[in-house]
């Protein structure tokens, strides 16, 4: 009985995997528009959403890693640092009502290492 229950356990934990992986690979194929005040823009903004978020990653495995972390988890966090864009793979908020929120101890990986920032993000610096 216990073999039956772990084997479809498994089975549905790899039809989760595979329409998590099917909805992210959908919306990373997307386009991100620019918007100017009269026309779209290509600018920076444009090829890091769309190119190169970062010197590691393309934008489609960048976006599919945002969707899949927000689809599992139900939150994702995006680090503005310099010009380039990280997915968080951990970090801690507070609980200010207030006042902006404060990220810190954010920790990502960048060219198969993990770092810790650093600083710490107000909410208008990051995307969550």
């Amino acid at each position: 009985m216990i073999s039956i229950e772990i084997k479809k356990m498994k089975i549905t934990n790899m039809a989760i995997e595979k329409a998590v992986g099917m909805i992210a690979h959908a919306i990373a194929k997307s386009e991100i528009v620019v918007q100017g005040k009269s026309e779209r823009l290509k600018n920076e903004l444009y090829w890091r959403l769309n190119v190169r978020p970062n010197a590691n990653e393309t934008a489609t495995d960048f976006w599919i890693e945002v969707i899949q972390k927000l689809l599992k988890e139900s939150e994702c966090l995006i680090c503005v640092v310099g010009n380039c864009f990280y997915v968080a793979d951990s970090f801690q908020e507070d609980n200010s009502v207030m006042l902006n929120q404060v990220y810190s101890n954010i920790t990502i990986t960048a060219n198969g290492q993990n770092l810790i920032l650093s600083r710490t993000f107000n909410s208008d610096e990051v995307i969550h």
